[in-house]
């Protein structure tokens, strides 16, 4: 790993962990005001995931041998997922079980929105098994890029995890924080900012990786 990707790590987890503090030290209404939907801190986010999608359909125009466009068509629905893009167009979110199960959903829409899925996960399979074995390889070798979709993945399923188990962690919060709730609304909207960051931070050392074919994005 090189010092150049070292110093772009600390740089991110030092603006994620400045927003972290600051955000929730500021008065809750203000706090909330960066961090609600479609709010400043989220669409942050979203430009980023855009940029780092932009940049992995562009990159094999500049350098040949790298595959990044099915890298960059993923990320891209990241974004839209962000915004919530994939229920405007639908009764309900797609993403929970109560959708395919409801009989509010009609019956056209559950099968077009199936096949979609299903052609999403054959994607998602395919990209996994093109990418990981090259994956787990570059972060054994601790090269650059592997290291920082690593650091991606990992902020990625923090942020989720820490939607999941929100209301288990209000007793933390609340040593430092007088509303709880609200506070683990700000640290989850913050971590998921460092996400792009770090894919942005791959995409750049992967543009200037001489050795492209053991590229894993």
């Amino acid at each position: 790993m090189s010092r150049e990707c070292i110093q772009g790590i600390r740089i991110v987890l030092t603006v994620t962990m400045f927003l972290l503090v600051t955000i929730n030290m500021l008065p809750v209404e203000l706090a909330v005001s960066l961090v609600v939907e479609h709010g400043p801190i989220e669409m942050l986010t979203v430009i980023g995931y855009f940029i780092a999608a932009f940049g992995l359909v562009v990159l094999p125009f500049f350098r040949p041998g790298v595959r990044t466009v099915l890298g960059g068509f993923l990320v891209l629905l990241l974004g839209l997922r962000e915004l919530d893009f994939h229920s405007k167009f639908t009764t309900m979110g797609i993403f929970k079980s109560r959708y395919y199960l409801s009989p509010d959903v009609p019956l056209p829409e559950k099968g077009i929105v199936s096949l979609l899925m299903i052609l999403l996960v054959i994607v998602l399979v395919y990209f996994s098994r093109t990418h990981f074995p090259g994956f787990l390889d570059g972060l054994k070798k601790k090269e650059s890029v592997a290291v920082n979709v690593g650091l991606a993945l990992l902020f990625a399923i923090g942020s989720k995890g820490m939607d999941s188990i929100s209301a288990s962690l209000h007793w933390i919060a609340a040593l430092y924080h007088e509303n709880p709730a609200r506070s683990m609304q700000i640290n989850e909207e913050v971590i998921e900012l460092a996400i792009p960051l770090f894919l942005l931070c791959a995409i750049y050392h992967l543009a200037g990786k001489r050795n492209v074919e053991k590229s894993i994005s």
